[in-house]
């Protein structure tokens, strides 16, 4: 598999040598309060959410890609578009002061993708996490198939 990566980052030198950049998609965003009944229990803390500062985070295999900070709203779909971001599997948090953080993974950004990620923001503590489908990076495959055909091709030589 060693092997395969300066193939590949030959393949993406070539790409834009040739004046082509690797394929890009989009991901959009959006944050906000969940609705609550304003004569909850948990309806202060709920209250004490709207138009706090959320940061968003695009990670891909644990390192962030793009991050950006937004105002929480109250039932609204509030949306941010994170353009120019590199087909593959992502990993979206969400975190905001006394809130609970979510974290979706399992989101993949391809030529006929671009994900819609809204996370509903609860008063309280810890991590509450959504994974899409598999987590697999669609690179580690491309790396894995090409690992098996040249191991073919050696057995042909």
């Amino acid at each position: 598999m060693n092997r395969c990566i300066p193939c590949l980052a030959a393949l993406i030198l070539a790409c834009q040598a040739a004046g082509q950049a690797p394929p890009v998609g989009e991901l959009i965003v959006s944050p906000n309060v969940r609705h609550f009944d304003p004569d909850g229990a948990d309806a202060k803390k709920q209250q004490a959410l709207v138009g706090k500062s959320v940061m968003v985070t695009l990670l891909r295999d644990g390192q962030v890609v793009k991050q950006r900070e937004m105002d929480a709203e109250k039932d609204t779909l509030f949306t941010f578009t994170f353009p120019d971001v590199p087909h593959g599997s992502y990993t979206v948090r969400f975190e905001a002061a006394g809130a609970t953080t979510t974290v979706k993974a399992g989101l993949v950004v391809n030529a006929t993708s671009s994900p819609k990620v809204h996370a509903d923001l609860v008063a309280g503590t810890g991590v509450r996490m959504v994974v899409f489908g598999s987590d697999a990076d669609p690179l580690a495959e491309l790396l894995q198939r090409v690992k098996k055909l040249e191991e073919a091709a050696g057995k042909g030589k």
